[in-house]
């Protein structure tokens, strides 16, 4: 079903599918390059909004408005996401602060209260650091949302919430 369903949307997109399954070569143009970026990204969108479980997603609007400050953690690239993620909340005159290393994190774990939420942002659910910062801020009583790509990862298992996101590798 999922690859009739990816067939179909490449059909209504006029994609030729062998061009775009191949991923970004050497040999491409930049207009290819651009092509595939694009159509992986909404792919990736489109992918992660089937997989939302809209019931939990309500509940973390309700923790996030119920919080006086939302944390925001992640490591390398997770990081930009807390980054940018935090940049989003302030806009909407949410406090939000990032940290992108475990240990301004752990430093800084008095900044969040019971109430307070922690949003926890890793790939895989099993970085060593990310685990450890959900288990301390979860001990203070800040309410712990993950969000993931992964099923079953002891990040999981710490999270009050979890919205699960899709990568290439869950439509490919």
């Amino acid at each position: 079903m999922a690859l009739v369903s990816d067939l179909s949307w490449k059909s209504a997109k006029k994609f030729d599918t062998e061009f775009l399954d191949g991923g970004i070569t050497p040999n491409d143009t930049f207009s290819q390059i651009i092509e595939k970026i694009a159509y992986s990204d909404a792919r990736a969108i489109e992918s992660t909004a089937e997989k939302l479980d809209l019931e939990t997603f309500q509940k973390v609007i309700e923790a996030f408005e119920k919080a006086k400050t939302i944390g925001l953690f992640g490591l390398v690239s997770s990081g930009f996401v807390a980054m940018d993620f935090q940049s989003k909340l302030n806009r909407l005159s949410k406090r939000a602060i990032s940290w992108t290393d475990f240990h301004s994190a752990m430093t800084s774990i008095a900044v969040l209260d019971k109430g307070d939420v922690l949003v926890a942002i890793t790939h895989s659910g099993t970085t060593v650091d990310t685990v450890d910062v959900m288990r301390e801020f979860k001990n203070r009583g800040v309410t712990i949302v993950l969000l993931t790509n992964a099923i079953r990862s002891p990040a999981e298992s710490l999270a009050d919430l979890v919205l699960h996101t899709a990568s290439y590798r869950d439509w490919e």
